[in-house]
């Protein structure tokens, strides 16, 4: 007997094409409003930019009102708050803490529980009455923020409510032992017994003992780190205990040129390195990392920092948070050297070979965001230190633009100023040197131009061989 199958019933074309105009109209009725509420500003907007004063900090005052800036996203008033009343106990750069007659204030917010005339104590957004403390932060994400706030909030200035995707957020301190507050680096506060940090006590530490973790390396050496702090027995990074720390060797370190302040720290006793609080994998794509060296960490030449010993290079990929293998060592047993710490900076050579450090960055083709930021050590075989010779120096007002050099026949250019200028490698391949002297003469600058048709990578020659490849991905779309 056969048994048929009832079919699945097909909706007709037409049904899906017409649920498709629908939802499109929606969704473009949906997109009209967001960008109408997101351009639409009350028309007392350009007035207040133009008569609003500053009360110090991040407060303003605008028709005896009083109005908070959170960064990038505009001014937030404190509902009946009068500024002939109001005084500001913070600096511009730190979280906004301020009082009038009644009230103290973090950022917009009342904090409960403490009177102004009873407050004894501000610093670094820490403040107390020596009964309770708070720690009040600079901006960050919103928690109790959601993307249609966007559309059904009103976005004008003396709207309590007006969305704020980032705010000042407010916590209380427990357990604090009044007698002896000091803050110390960024977010910490010590009470004689323990630590905190962002108003968070730290288990174990010793808040007796402690004591600031220094630079001990490039341009920042010998300054004050004030995200890493110790006490008698323990590192830490941002309140987080480092495993294994000792704080009488341990000392931090970022790259010179560093826009962003990537924190790095080391112990020289155990010799182990850190990124932030995280302490890098003895082995790595079954690499042995010990006895690691620093060898790049200047952001003007590359765009990762480089450590290195007898089994490779290896480098911490920011993106992705892993420590990871850029490749084998490229000096061998060979014995290397600067080419030029100041005429060729990011070159390095031995009695066989060239070693160039290059970064690029990859933009989409479609998307035309960053795809990624590329760290390469590229080797000219068969080119020593015996072969290369500075032939001129260009300089514009007495700083020098770079350096020319003469290799087996070829022509070499290196930028002073690295990155500054849109010089991503340090030694670029010249391919007529008489018209590139001629026009970095007559232009006394580095220009696009000049770039394009006079110079090219030394990545791309042929008989070079790019040995070691950093590489953090930004975006999977091409």
């Amino acid at each position: 007997m056969i048994v048929e199958t009832p079919k699945t019933r097909k909706f007709p074309r037409t049904f899906w094409l017409r649920l498709f105009a629908i939802f499109s109209i929606l969704l473009g009725l949906l997109f009209s409003v967001f960008v109408f509420t997101n351009l639409w500003r009350d028309s007392n907007s350009s007035d207040f930019s133009r008569n609003s004063k500053s009360l110090g900090g991040r407060y303003y005052s605008y028709q005896q009102k009083v109005y908070v800036n959170i960064p990038f996203q505009g001014y937030y008033l404190l509902p009946g708050v009068n500024s002939r009343d109001f005084q500001v106990y913070s600096s511009r750069y730190l979280a906004p803490l301020a009082k009038d007659n009644q009230s103290v204030f973090c950022g917009t917010h009342i904090i409960q529980g403490l009177q102004p005339e009873r407050v004894i104590y501000t610093s670094q957004g820490y403040i107390s009455d020596g009964h309770n403390t708070y720690f009040c932060s600079e901006e960050r994400k919103n928690p109790d923020y959601y993307w249609w706030h966007e559309i059904v909030r009103d976005k004008a200035y003396d709207n309590p409510d007006r969305p704020r995707r980032r705010d000042f957020i407010l916590s209380p301190v427990d357990n604090v032992v009044y007698g002896n507050l000091k803050t110390w680096g960024q977010n910490y506060l010590s009470d004689g017994q323990h630590l905190f940090y962002e108003g968070v006590m730290i288990s174990k530490a010793d808040g007796s003992s402690i004591q600031s973790v220094p630079y001990g390396q490039g341009h920042l050496k010998d300054r004050i780190h004030d995200r890493y702090l110790a006490d008698n027995t323990r590192v830490y990074y941002q309140g987080q205990p480092l495993s294994d720390a000792n704080p009488v060797t341990f000392s931090a370190f970022s790259p010179d040129s560093d826009q962003w302040r990537t924190d790095y720290g080391w112990d020289a006793k155990i010799n182990t390195y850190y990124f932030g609080a995280t302490p890098f994998p003895a082995v790595i794509d079954g690499k042995n990392t010990r006895g690691l060296n620093l060898f790049v960490a200047d952001r003007d030449r590359a765009n990762h920092e480089l450590f290195i010993n007898d089994n490779g290079v290896f480098y911490w990929d920011y993106q992705g948070k892993k420590f990871k293998y850029a490749g084998p060592n490229p000096f061998g047993n060979d014995k290397s050297q600067l080419l030029s710490e100041q005429k060729a900076p990011g070159v390095w050579v031995t009695d066989k070979n060239t070693i160039v450090l290059i970064s690029y960055e990859v933009w989409g083709k479609r998307s035309r965001g960053l795809v990624s930021k590329n760290t390469v050590l590229s080797v000219l075989s068969g080119v020593s230190l015996s072969d290369w010779q500075p032939v001129d120096t260009f300089e514009r007002n007495g700083r020098a633009l770079g350096t020319v050099w003469l290799a087996k026949g070829n022509h070499y250019f290196s930028s002073s100023s690295g990155q500054n200028i849109s010089m991503d490698e340090s030694l670029y391949l010249i391919t007529d040197y008489p018209a590139f002297k001629q026009q970095l003469q007559q232009d006394q600058r580095i220009t696009r131009k000049l770039k394009e048709q006079y110079l090219r990578s030394v990545r791309d020659m042929p008989e070079v061989n790019n040995i070691d490849h950093a590489k953090s991905s930004y975006s999977f779309w091409n």
